[in-house]
C-alpha cells in the first residue's frame, strides 16, 4: 500500500510532524512518501491508495497556498484522505474549509489531527530577551501523538472505506467562523506592514525567495517582495539567516523556527 502526504512548511514545524506521521504509516508496513506542495510540478495521484494534506494555520484557516493547491487538483474519484495542521491555538475552520475543497475534487476527508507549537506569526511574538528560548519549548506529547496518529492511519482508513465505519463529519467551527471574518490572508499582511530588506546584511542567499509559499519574493540583486502575492506568514522574516528582513511590527521580536533541541 502507497501513501503521499502533501505538505507545507514555512518554519519547519509542520514538516516534522509529516516525517513523524510518516514513520507512523511506515511501521504498519505502509510505503510512504512526503511531498512539499511549493517544489512539486506533477504528480500520478492516483497512483496511491490514500492522500495526506498537511499545513499551518493562518488567520483561522488554511494557508493561500495548500488552498489553491487543493482546488488545482484533478478530480480523484473515491480517493479518500486524512489532514492535519500545525497551530499556536485553535484550528479555526482549517479542517472544514480544506474537506469542503477536497469534496469538490472528489476526495474525502476519513481522519484529522491538530498539532500545537509556539506561535511563528512574528508580530506576537515577544520581544528578545536573556530568557526569550523558554518561550519556544516543545512537548514531547505533541510529537507522540504525531507518531500515534499516523499508526493509527491504516485501520482507520480501512474500516471508513469498508463501510465498519461511518465517513466522519467535520463541522463548521463557529469561533473560527467569528475570528475569521476579522481577519485573512490580506489582513496578516497588513498587521505586518512593509518589509524592509537591510542590503547592508543581506547576502542574497535566496533562502527567503525558496520557502515563500506565494512566490512573492525574488532576487533583484536583493529581496524584492511583490505585496499583492504575500500573505503575511513572517516566513521570510523567520528563516533568514541574517535577519536582513524585517518591519515596524516585528523589529526587536523573537524569530521561529523549528528546533528538536528545544522538545521537552
Amino acid at each position: 500500500m502507497r501513501v503521499a502526504i502533501f505538505y507545507l512548511s514555512i518554519t519547519g514545524n509542520t514538516k516534522y510532524i509529516a516525517e513523524l506521521i510518516k514513520q507512523g504509516l511506515e511501521e504498519t508496513g505502509i510505503d510512504c512518501e512526503l511531498i512539499n506542495i511549493i517544489k512539486l510540478n506533477s504528480e500520478d495521484f492516483q497512483s496511491y491508495d490514500f492522500l495526506g494534506f498537511g499545513a499551518p494555520v493562518f488567520a483561522f484557516r488554511e494557508p493561500k497556498a495548500m488552498r489553491d493547491f487543493i482546488l488545482n487538483l484533478p478530480e480523484l474519484n473515491g480517493k479518500f484522505s486524512f489532514l492535519f495542521c500545525t497551530c499556536a491555538g485553535t484550528s479555526g475552520n482549517y479542517f472544514f474549509r480544506i474537506a469542503h475543497n477536497l469534496l469538490k475534487r472528489k476526495v474525502t476527508v476519513f481522519s484529522k489531527n491538530e498539532f500545537y507549537f509556539p506561535s511563528s506569526y512574528t508580530v506576537w511574538r515577544k520581544k528578545e530577551s536573556s530568557e526569550s528560548p523558554e518561550t519556544d519549548r516543545i512537548q514531547q506529547s505533541e510529537m507522540e501523538r504525531a507518531l500515534n496518529f499516523g499508526r493509527s492511519l491504516l485501520s482507520e482508513y480501512e474500516d471508513v472505506s469498508q463501510g465498519v465505519k461511518p465517513i466522519p463529519k467535520i463541522k463548521r467551527n463557529i469561533q473560527g467562523t467569528i475570528l475569521g471574518t476579522f481577519s485573512s490572508d490580506w489582513g496578516l499582511r497588513f498587521i505586518i506592514g512593509t518589509i524592509n530588506v537591510n542590503e547592508a546584511l543581506c547576502t542574497q542567499c535566496g533562502t527567503c525567495m525558496n520557502i515563500c509559499p506565494t512566490n512573492a519574493i525574488q532576487l533583484n540583486p536583493f529581496p524584492k517582495i511583490t505585496k499583492k502575492n504575500c500573505t503575511g506568514c513572517c516566513g521570510c522574516i523567520n528563516i533568514c539567516p541574517v535577519r536582513a528582513l524585517d518591519s515596524k511590527k516585528t523589529s526587536g521580536k523573537m524569530r521561529y523556527k523549528f528546533n528538536s533541541a528545544l522538545i521537552e
